[in-house]
């Protein structure tokens, strides 16, 4: 647990069904964490994912949100 560092082990087995888009993106947040040599994806990453994809930038400047004043920020 990355909260208290128990040991924890997985009980049940599943599947997690994720949109097409939501894969695409989480996938290159992870090639950006990699290529700037971080250890684990953080939400700059994601962040800037988004503001690389057009779809994803779009909507969030829909609900009145700028992805680089966020950047700026994380």
């Amino acid at each position: 647990c990355p909260c208290c560092g128990q040991t924890t082990a997985a009980t049940v087995s599943a599947t997690i069904w994720v949109e097409e888009d939501v894969l695409a993106l989480c996938n290159r947040a992870y090639e950006l964490a990699d290529a700037g040599g971080a250890a684990e994806v953080e939400l700059r990453h994601l962040i800037e994912a988004m503001e690389q994809t057009a779809g994803a930038a779009a909507l969030v400047a829909r609900y009145g949100c700028d992805l680089a004043a966020v950047l700026d920020e994380a």
